[in-house]
């Protein structure tokens, strides 16, 4: 029973450093650490997996997701292209502009839509 309370303790403390850790480091460095800590992990989780024979229902899994995958590309000439756009455009980390130009395609008209006045990222302005 010790060993349980010993393990939780040491749980929860490595939780509760990992939430330090993440919150006073800078988002560049914590998107570096977390992906080299994946990669880390999945190598691991690989090994274990096959070091116990367990790595069978892993290579089902991809043959199914490929076997689907060349299913549903007959159906992307029924998709139409925008729509694709719309539902991908995050996801591949496209950036936004930067500086004068950005500020022109961030203008917002008001919601009133009455008083012409547009947003900025600085402050409001007159029409």
């Amino acid at each position: 029973m010790r060993v349980y309370l010993f393990l939780a303790l040491a749980l929860a403390g490595g939780l509760f450093w990992f939430l330090w850790w993440f919150l006073r480091t800078p988002p560049e460095q914590v998107a570096k650490y977390l992906r080299r800590g994946a990669l880390v992990l999945g190598v691991v989780l690989f090994l274990i997996l096959a070091a116990t024979g367990r790595l069978h229902w892993l290579f089902a899994v991809v043959g199914a997701g490929v076997a689907m995958a060349l299913r549903l590309m007959r159906l992307m000439p029924a998709i139409p292209l925008p729509l694709l756009q719309r539902l991908f455009s995050g996801l591949f980390g496209q950036r936004r502009p930067r500086g004068a130009a950005a500020d022109r395609a961030l203008r917002v008209r008001h919601a009133s839509c009455a008083c012409g006045w547009t947003m900025t990222r600085e402050r409001w302005t007159e029409r």
